[in-house]
């Protein structure tokens, strides 16, 4: 995907950015298509911390409709075949108290995926800006 440069302004990009971290995909459980669970610091098979993740700027169909069964498995699947995950958290929240972040992939070839994307171009979820201006770069998907 490119993205024009009018269309994003990096540095306001940036102060909307929280933290960035890398999880392997055996801390992530698929909750449905847009919400995940990070489970941090694991030791002795005992998960210490859980943070619930909401992909920003999509929205996916329910998870007991079919389209919400087959966006769930998208999410699983993109998860399973990565072998590192990037979380890029932003500093709000939504309206349930869920860490919006962007997911990034890396698969065995090295390639970068950004599930968010993914999703999108699928038609696996519709675009939601939430008046978010980082939102703008996945208004063409």
């Amino acid at each position: 995907m490119l993205v024009d440069k009018e269309m994003i302004n990096v540095h306001k990009l940036k102060q909307q950015i929280e933290s960035i971290e890398i999880v392997s995909p055996e801390e992530v459980r698929v909750i449905d298509g847009d919400t995940i669970v990070i489970n941090e610091n694991i030791s002795n098979n005992v998960n210490v911390k859980k943070e619930r993740i909401r992909l920003a700027c999509l929205n996916c169909p329910e998870r007991l409709s079919q389209s919400g069964i087959e966006s769930t498995k998208r999410t699983q699947d993109f998860i399973d075949s990565s072998v590192m995950i990037f979380i890029i958290r932003y500093k709000k929240k939504d309206l349930y108290g869920r860490t919006i972040a962007t997911v990034l992939g890396v698969n065995n070839n090295d390639k970068i995926s950004d599930l968010n994307a993914l999703l999108l171009s699928y038609g696996a979820a519709e675009y939601k800006s939430y008046n978010r201006s980082y939102c703008k770069i996945y208004k063409s998907q």
